[in-house]
């Protein structure tokens, strides 16, 4: 997690905390891993990049991986564990140089992402913690469904006094693209997405949280697209590549075939924002 000093002519990497969005950098498809449902921890080096974690329902715990030409050194690690152990997993994972997307975590060099906020709090009560911490110069960056209702976490920039505005929405996903295009019309960039409950494959409720600079409300643009799912094909990454050379980047992936079984009808819905 730890990105090491940015070397002489590199690209260095954007505020992670956004997701890439509006990076301005040529992104390139590179690729797809997953830990599978097991626990375990995967690291991976490189001029590269993560995007956030797919939303399966613990099938497969999917996230894409794309390169940057002459990016600084990056780290990308992912850690699956049981729910419940979800804070001392990441307390163990934690390094002021990355931040958590969806469980995942990218890192960049520089020592710039403190302080963090980790919490479980309920969902009525969620969007005042979002909005108290983008007070706080802190974005939320990650979310997931506990007993308790939701755990998420937020992350700020040392000697960073902005103030983020933000904005949460709660739908089901036959429901969900509308009010995320409204997030994007708005100038809010999605920068958590997760399911709302302990639903599975699409069913069930999913949050998203938005978040702009204070009074930055030019409109940015949401595409989305649902991909077919064929059975040993795999996802060839032929929507995040159509997202990146269009200048858009992925916010946001959601498998919800209810059978998994497959069969060639759109069961992927990519989700991207410049």
């Amino acid at each position: 997690m730890i990105g090491p000093a940015i070397r002489i002519g590199a690209v260095a990497a954007p505020d992670i905390r956004f997701k890439w969005v509006g990076a301005g950098v040529p992104m390139h498809f590179a690729g797809f891993t997953n830990l599978g449902t097991t626990s375990g921890s995967y690291t991976q080096k490189g001029p590269l990049g993560v995007t956030p974690l797919l939303l399966s329902g613990e099938a497969s715990s999917d996230w894409r991986l794309f390169s940057v030409p002459n990016l600084e050194p990056m780290i990308a690690t992912a850690t699956a564990n049981p729910l419940p152990g979800i804070d001392p997993d990441l307390a163990r994972a934690a390094n002021p140089d990355g931040i958590y997307q969806a469980l995942l975590s990218g890192s960049e060099s520089g020592g710039t992402y403190l302080p963090t906020s980790r919490t479980s709090v309920t969902a009525a009560d969620f969007p005042a913690w979002v909005a108290s911490e983008g007070a706080a110069g802190k974005v939320v960056t990650a979310l997931c469904p506990t007993n308790e209702g939701l755990y998420a976490t937020a992350f700020g920039r040392t000697g960073d006094d902005t103030i983020y505005e933000t904005q949460v929405i709660t739908a089901t996903l036959d429901q969900l693209v509308s009010p995320l295009e409204g997030l994007a019309a708005n100038g809010y960039v999605v920068t958590a997405l997760g399911r709302g409950d302990g639903a599975l494959d699409g069913a069930g409720s999913f949050v998203a949280v938005g978040t702009r600079l204070a009074g930055q409300t030019a409109a940015r643009n949401l595409k989305v697209v649902d991909q077919p799912c064929v059975a040993g094909a795999g996802t060839p990454g032929v929507p995040e590549q159509s997202f990146f050379d269009d200048g858009y980047a992925s916010v946001g992936v959601i498998f919800h075939d209810p059978n998994r079984s497959c069969n060639g009808e759109a069961a992927w819905l990519f989700i991207g924002e410049r």
